[in-house]
């Protein structure tokens, strides 16, 4: 594996979403507690602590690089949090409670931490089972730190003081970050629960194969307009759309090119639903165009723009063998027509220009 494959790999590792949540936790506070105990052991050499806790924090950091090391080139790692989270709250974080003054000092703030990061990496039964015994461990060690004092190493006011300090300041930025972190995953969770949510309102609301409108979608756009229409007083035109002789296509061609060509004049309706017209699929190869605010003859004039933009679409012309043209029927809204009789006699207007040769507009 090359250098720069390696260290994106690595990067993965703490955000990549195709890693579970817990896993990519594991590896941010893994690395958080690399670098605690490095620092630990450092401070204790430089502040006169105690050589067991030099001892104890130089042995911790060498297992977290161990643990962490590990865990970079293994796919499955549940094993390798069940460790991380027994290690933290059984061993690094007791030990050093005793041996840098016990409840005298901060390291009962880690206690708080160590379960923190159990309940965050672990699931299921085991995170049970380590929460339980680790917070009867952690009870137990304040305990007998207040009941038996002198069995912690005892440490000057001066250390003592640093100590909570330091240990409040790195427990409270943890528990920031850690806040921080859940709810910008949340906000990613949230943010993609809604994109599904609305890629399923469309597809529910969308033809398959044109990706227009439906007649789910066109039965309530035509109730909308039509209300509009009765309190507002408003205009409203209704053209429906049919391909001349669609069968011949499939005949000819096939149905895959007829579906092509139901496609392409789609797109064809696309363009012109820009302008605030409803365009949608009524069924087979028939369309509808809502043109909302448009009297009759406007709606003559969008028809049979549609009626020339198709002649002269070359796509359409060559998927039919230069046989292509619609025909369509316009109908303008009355004050008191229903739905259904609306598009009804626009209906009616479509098989009058079938009727009288195809290739036409009637309104």
């Amino acid at each position: 594996m090359k250098k720069i494959q390696l260290l994106k790999y690595i990067k993965g590792r703490y955000v990549d979403p195709q890693y579970i949540f817990r896993d990519r936790l594991y590896f941010w506070f893994g690395t958080a507690g690399l670098f605690s105990a490095g620092a630990a052991f450092a401070a204790a050499v430089f502040s006169g602590l105690p050589w067991i806790a030099a001892a104890a924090s130089l042995f911790s950091f060498f297992v977290m690089l161990v643990l962490m090391t590990v865990s970079f080139f293994m796919q499955k790692i549940s094993i390798n949090r069940i460790v991380c989270s027994i290690f933290l709250n059984f061993f690094m974080f007791p030990v050093l409670f005793w041996v840098t003054g016990g409840v005298d000092c901060g390291m009962s703030f880690y206690f708080i931490l160590g379960l923190s990061v159990a309940a965050l990496i672990l699931d299921g039964k085991i995170r049970s089972v380590v929460l339980t015994f680790a917070l009867i461990y952690d009870s137990l060690c304040l305990y007998l730190g207040f009941r038996y004092p002198e069995l912690a190493s005892p440490l000057s006011y001066e250390e003592r003081s640093m100590d909570v300090l330091s240990s409040f300041i790195i427990v409270s930025l943890f528990i920031i970050t850690v806040i921080i972190v859940i709810l910008i995953e949340y906000q990613k969770e949230h943010d993609k629960v809604l994109e599904s949510a609305a890629s399923l309102q469309r597809q529910a609301l969308s033809d398959n194969l044109t990706t227009l409108y439906n007649q789910r979608y066109l039965t309530g756009a035509l109730k909308n307009v039509t209300e509009s229409c009765k309190e507002n007083g408003s205009r409203a035109t209704l053209v429906m759309l049919d391909i001349d002789d669609f069968k011949k296509v499939n005949d000819t061609y096939g149905h895959l090119r007829g579906n092509q060509v139901l496609c392409q004049f789609a797109a064809l309706l696309k363009s012109r639903s820009e302008e605030g017209i409803i365009a949608a699929r009524f069924g087979g190869e028939e369309f509808i165009l809502v043109l909302p605010g448009m009297e009759r003859e406007e709606g003559i004039r969008v028809a049979e723009q549609v009626r020339l933009d198709a002649l002269k679409n070359k796509e359409l012309q060559a998927l039919t063998g230069g046989k292509f043209s619609i025909s369509g029927g316009v109908a303008e809204y009355g004050p008191d027509m229903s739905v259904d009789e609306w598009v009804h006699l626009s209906d009616e207007n479509l098989y009058t220009a079938k009727a009288r040769g195809k290739n036409q507009i009637v309104g």
